[in-house]
Order: C-alpha cells, then sequence, then structure tokens
C-alpha cells in the first residue's frame, strides 16, 4: 500500500505506447479465453504495471501447427510489440521485464522510475 500519490516523469507519448500495448495484449488475450491479471503496484524505487498471463506452452508436437500459431497458446506480446514495449519503456528511463513464473504463467513487467508526489511542486 501507498499511502501517497505515485508519480512518473514520462514522455506522455511514450507511456501511451507502453501502457496501451501491454493492456490491448492483456485484454486480446482474455477475450481468447486465457486467464491475465492486470496489477499495478509500486516498489520503493518504481512504478510498475505488470500483466501475468497463464497459458499452457506449445508442446514439441504443435510447433509449427496451425492452432498454436494463432492459439491460445502463441505470446501475450509478439516479439515486435515487446521491442515496442522496450524502447519506449527505455526512453522513459525505465525497462520491460519478462519472466516465466512458473510452467503455465508468464510475466510482463513495465517499471518505470517513481518520483513521490511530495517531493513535486504544487500544481495550481
Amino acid at each position: 500500500n501507498v499511502k501517497s500519490g505515485i508519480w512518473v516523469m514520462a514522455s506522455p507519448q511514450h507511456l501511451t505506447v507502453a501502457t496501451r500495448r501491454l493492456i490491448n495484449a492483456a485484454v486480446e488475450a482474455a477475450r481468447c479465453n486465457r486467464k491475465v491479471c492486470v496489477e499495478l503496484s509500486a516498489t520503493q524505487d518504481a512504478a510498475c504495471l505488470s500483466v501475468f498471463e497463464e497459458s499452457p506452452h506449445p508442446s514439441a508436437e504443435s510447433v509449427g501447427d496451425f492452432q498454436t500459431a494463432f492459439g491460445p497458446e502463441t505470446p501475450l506480446l509478439a516479439e515486435i510489440d515487446k521491442w515496442i514495449v522496450q524502447r519506449a519503456a527505455e526512453r522513459l528511463g525505465g525497462r520491460l521485464e519478462l519472466r516465466n513464473i512458473s510452467e503455465t504463467c508468464d510475466c510482463y513487467r513495465l517499471n518505470l522510475a517513481m518520483h513521490l508526489s511530495d517531493s513535486l511542486p504544487e500544481v495550481p
């Protein structure tokens, strides 16, 4: 629980690109009946947008199968989307982390440097 406001210093365009790609990917996965969880959190140094996705990874036999190419085993973010989100995050001074939490759960986490609202000037 964060008791004060969380602020990140960011270009609105880059922040929009990074967050929209992650959230849209989560929505599309949910529409395909895949389990996803979107979480906003903060550490001492960073504000984080995390998308957790539960789906089975393709078996060796199914690689190259038409259903695998467009089915529930496809990754949440395609390679080009990962690159776009990573580049946007880097331009914001942050990073995109990709972690395999378990055999059936992947995590895509966008980390951005945090500035506590107490240290920011008052907005009139």
